[in-house]
């Protein structure tokens, strides 16, 4: 995964990702797959701010699905 950060992590930060992470998985939530029109997921980044994922998403092939995958509230671009 790819991180924009002024500093570089340091290791307390480290210990509180994998807490979390930790959690994450512990909630055993499932994941679904979504198939969206290309539009559509370019709306949802844009909305976001997300201007790494737009930048993935245009160099998806037009031939080729674009999916975005779920776990809980959150969703990224697969």
């Amino acid at each position: 995964y790819d991180f924009a950060r002024s500093e570089p992590f340091r290791e307390e930060d480290l210990q509180k990702i994998e807490a979390r992470m930790a959690e994450i998985v512990g909630a055993d939530k499932p994941f679904r797959r979504e198939e969206v029109s290309r539009s559509e997921a370019h709306e949802r980044f844009k909305a976001m701010g997300e201007t790494y994922k737009l930048e993935l998403l245009d160099a998806i092939p037009e031939n080729e699905p674009v999916t975005l995958y779920h776990q809980g509230e959150w969703f990224d671009l697969c």
